[in-house]
């Protein structure tokens, strides 16, 4: 499943400020788990996993959501599909399947997964809305789709370097293909793809308040800032200053939201005799 003009996962996750060979990318995943693995125990728990259910975990990272989910399912499947899986351990649960994915350019049999799952994946790819789409085919009646995406916001009257460092970082994640305002759409996407029950949550992430958030910006930090120094596109000493903005308590600012967005795909009508 490739467009012509497109970035794949391979593009961006391979090639690009996202790729596990960069040597704390391991680091930043498993700060976004500690973040954000609360909040998804939280909706995937109100579902109520059965142990014989069958999930998908597109894009798995480092792995905390699959692991979860196999814990809970035991009798059943959970697949932890990623381009690079090299952080995904097999052995961890019996039920679990670690794949070697480019979900951009392969497809899962229709009516495969009681459960899909996918955080902070689909705003990196132009496919989003088309994989959206194909992932409710990839459910089975009465499955759920839950989608989890970052939302960025406006910073008119942030901090200066914040403004400054997060619109950049914003611009470089831009250039590989990432839409930092896709996920306010994921709700109606899920709508018009004909999926019902449609929940929503929003969790506020600060900077420079504490951990685990402030964790994640200084992983982030450390793996993006070498990259827009190289670049020269931002000036240095706007640089300093962002580096600095964690353990500055003037520059602590809400700017962005966790947007997790679930829906159910329709069951499967009665047989009549």
């Amino acid at each position: 499943m490739r467009t012509g003009n497109s970035v794949t996962l391979t593009d961006a996750y391979s090639n690009g400020i996202l790729s596990k060979e960069i040597p704390t990318e391991l680091g930043r995943l498993q700060a976004l788990e500690r973040m954000l693995d609360p909040v998804a125990h939280e909706v995937l728990g109100d579902l109520r996993p059965e142990p014989g259910w069958r999930c998908l975990d597109m894009g798995a990272g480092a792995g905390s959501i699959a692991y979860w989910l196999a814990e809970r399912c035991p009798s059943g499947r959970v697949v932890a599909a990623d381009i690079d899986p090299r952080h995904l351990d097999p052995g961890r649960a019996a039920p679990l399947e670690v794949a070697t994915v480019d979900l951009t350019r392969e497809d899962f049999s229709r009516n495969s997964f009681d459960l899909v799952h996918t955080r902070a994946l689909l705003a990196h790819l132009p496919q989003r809305d088309e994989l959206v789409r194909k992932a409710v085919t990839w459910l089975r009646p009465g499955g759920h789709l839950v989608v989890g995406e970052f939302y960025i916001l406006p910073l008119d009257d942030a901090h200066p370097a914040l403004r400054t460092g997060v619109r950049t970082l914003a611009q470089l994640m831009g250039e590989q293909g990432t839409d930092v305002y896709w996920a306010r759409r994921v709700p109606a996407l899920l709508k018009a793809a004909g999926l019902t029950g449609i929940q929503v949550r929003l969790t506020p992430l600060t900077i420079g308040i504490g951990e685990p958030v402030d964790e994640f910006w200084r992983r982030s930090f450390e793996q993006y800032l070498p990259i827009l120094r190289r670049r020269g596109t931002v000036p240095g000493t706007t640089l300093d200053e962002l580096t600095k903005m964690l353990d500055d308590s003037s520059a602590a600012d809400l700017c962005w939201f966790f947007v997790t967005a679930s829906g159910r795909a329709p069951e499967a009508p009665a047989r009549t005799s």
